[in-house]
């Protein structure tokens, strides 16, 4: 992260993965013609968890 930028523009998703976080003109460069666009008109977007996973040596205990 830069600390002179805690927050991005725009980012570019490609099915369940974030590709890239930047500016509007650096995501824009990899826009192709089959690339959807949304415009989430300054709303806040942060991604969730869908994997978490945890292992403590206890649970292996009987």
């Amino acid at each position: 992260m830069d600390e002179n930028k805690p927050q991005a523009e725009a980012l570019a998703i490609s099915g369940d993965r974030i590709l890239r976080v930047g500016s509007n003109s650096e995501i824009e460069a990899l826009r192709g013609p089959e690339t959807e666009v949304m415009d989430l008109e300054g709303q806040f977007v942060m991604p969730g968890l869908s994997k978490g996973m945890a292992i403590s040596p206890a649970w292996g205990k009987a």
